[in-house]
């Protein structure tokens, strides 16, 4: 996720509530892909549509309103 470096750059900068609540956001999947790891390819399929999926579509909805 690119996009990360963004939020973070004014985060930095800004200490903006946005830029905190998106690092937030996108370390939730960053976590999901932690725990994830060393799974085998079909379990990690599995994860993601569970667990980070919502969770993007959740940030996208956010980010839009």
């Amino acid at each position: 996720m690119h996009l990360r470096r963004d939020f973070h750059d004014e985060w930095s900068k800004t200490k903006s509530t946005i830029a905190r609540e998106a690092l937030d956001r996108i370390g939730a999947l960053y976590d999901i892909e932690r725990e994830s790891n060393g799974h085998a390819a079909d379990i990690r399929l599995v994860a993601r549509q569970k667990h980070s999926a919502p969770k993007v579509e959740a940030f996208f909805a956010w980010s839009e309103s």
